[in-house]
């Protein structure tokens, strides 16, 4: 099932609609008419009933004026996004591994491992699940089978 906001479908009505094919008077318009719906627009107050042709025309115009706002959603990003660029201001994910909630605990992680608790128990202790931990470890080049020595005197 799509909906609006499902990529594929907005992938689907664009390709239809720049093609130029009649896929909004077959795939929306005609189903609407043929199962006698109105749709009435209380904002705007007009409706979508009655008068095919018209109703046919208003479809056309929603669906232009969609496309036309898409174009100008996109127009705008791309300006915001150079006029950003131009300043300086770098784009996107930093590079790096980032930081995590685990970094704080680093030395009680390390002195579990060596008193030879568990990863489940430590990832549990501090409300990550094991594979969040298992890539903090390698990350951080924390050894997992650090033992603690035993010194006699």
């Amino acid at each position: 099932e799509f909906s609006d906001s499902t990529p594929a479908f907005s992938r689907s009505v664009q390709s239809h609609f720049d093609a130029g094919s009649s896929f909004w008077e077959g795939a929306v318009y005609r189903p609407l008419t043929l199962k006698e719906v109105n749709i009435h627009a209380l904002k705007g107050g007009w409706s979508l009933n009655g008068n095919l042709d018209n109703n046919k025309i208003v479809l056309y115009m929603l669906a232009m004026f969609g496309e036309i706002e898409r174009d100008l959603i996109s127009r705008r990003t791309a300006e915001a996004l150079k006029a950003r660029r131009e300043a300086g201001v770098k784009l996107g994910r930093p590079k790096g591994p980032g930081k995590s909630r685990l970094d704080q605990f680093k030395p009680e992680i390390e002195a579990l491992l060596k008193n030879g608790s568990t990863k489940a128990f430590i990832a549990r202790r501090y409300g990550v699940c094991e594979a969040t931990l298992f890539n903090w470890l390698e990350k951080n080049h924390v050894s997992a089978n650090q033992k603690m020595e035993w010194v006699t005197a």
